[in-house]
Parts: C-alpha cells; sequence; structure tokens
C-alpha cells in the first residue's frame, strides 16, 4: 500500500493548495532541509573516512563538511554557519 504525504503549498490553508507527495519524496525532501539527518551525517563521515573509532574525525571536519560554502556567501558568514554546525554536532554526541 501506497500513501501520500500532503504538504501545503501555500500559507491560505485551503484544501485546494495541498500537493500530494510520495513518502519517497517527503522523505528526500525532510533529508534534505535537515543538516543533522542521521542519513546526511552518516554520508559525510562515509566519504570522510571516519568508519570506525581508528579513522575517527574531530567535529569541526564533519561541520566543515555538512557547510561547503555557499553562493556570495562571505567567508565570516560561513565561519560563523561552520561554528554553529560544529557546536550543535557537539551537543548531539
Amino acid at each position: 500500500m501506497v500513501t501520500k504525504a500532503l504538504i501545503p503549498l501555500s500559507a491560505t490553508g485551503t484544501a485546494e493548495n495541498l500537493n500530494h507527495m510520495s513518502p519517497e519524496e517527503a522523505s528526500a525532501l525532510e533529508q534534505s532541509n535537515n543538516p543533522f539527518d542521521p542519513r546526511r551525517i552518516a554520508a559525510a563521515l562515509y566519504q570522510l573516512g571516519a568508519t570506525s573509532d581508528q579513522n575517527s574525525i574531530v567535529t569541526r571536519a564533519l561541520a566543515l563538511k555538512l557547510t561547503p560554502p555557499q553562493a556570495e556567501e562571505s567567508q565570516e558568514r560561513h565561519e560563523a554557519r561552520t561554528v554553529e554546525v560544529d557546536r550543535s554536532l557537539r551537543r548531539l554526541s
């Protein structure tokens, strides 16, 4: 049985403004919007080679992987985002 999630397209709250989305699409959207999604963190750790205790990395390296520079973003803003993600990762660990 395939279920569908309802995603509002506008803030009006009317039923005709709902878009049907498959569970797979909803999951992908949720993952893309959540920097701390376990699947996203696991993929970053794997890409960095941190697959065991002997190959562990510091949270700063993971934070840098999770926060690539955005177009037209200043170095200061990128550093601030990276520090914020680093702090959040430390709290989550």
